[in-house]
C-alpha cells in the first residue's frame, strides 16, 4: 500500500507546497492516501516551531481543494492543545477522509511557578470505515 506524506515545516514546506504535491497525487489517482504531517522541531531545527491548529487546517483545506480525495492530519497532539480543536478535526472530518478513526483526547494540566499549562496528546483507540 502507498501513502505519500509530507512535513509541514513553518517556513520551507507550507500551504503552497503542500497544495502542488496534492495536485501531482491527485493528477495521477486523486485516491492515493496523502498524510500531511505536523514538523518536530528536533536537533538543528529547534529554532523552527511547529505549525499551529490554523496552519494545518489550512493545509488540509488545500490539499482537497487540489483533488486528493484521500487526506489526513497527522502528529495531532504538536498542533491540536484543546478538546475544541479535538472536535473542529472531528467534526470537520480533518482526522482521516474516507475512514473514521476513533481517538482519545489526554490532557494533563499543570501549574509550575504560577503558570497554568496543558499538554494534550492524542491516543487511537480503534478505526472503522463508513
Amino acid at each position: 500500500m502507498l501513502e505519500v506524506s509530507s512535513v509541514y515545516i513553518p517556513g520551507w514546506v507550507e500551504t503552497e507546497e503542500i497544495a502542488k504535491i496534492a495536485e501531482s497525487l491527485a493528477q495521477i489517482y486523486s485516491g492515493i492516501p496523502y498524510a500531511v504531517i505536523a514538523f518536530l522541531p528536533e536537533h538543528k531545527l529547534k529554532h523552527i516551531p511547529s505549525p499551529d491548529f490554523r496552519q494545518m487546517i489550512s493545509a488540509f483545506e488545500a490539499a482537497k481543494d487540489a483533488g486528493s480525495r484521500n487526506v489526513r492530519l497527522g502528529n495531532l497532539g504538536r498542533f491540536m492543545k484543546s478538546m475544541d480543536e479535538y472536535e473542529m478535526l472531528y467534526a470537520g472530518c480533518y482526522l482521516v477522509a474516507c475512514t473514521y478513526l476513533l481517538f482519545k483526547l489526554v490532557c494533563e494540566s499543570q501549574v509550575t511557578e504560577g503558570f497554568q499549562t496543558l499538554s494534550c496528546g492524542v491516543i487511537r483507540i480503534d478505526d472503522f470505515f463508513l
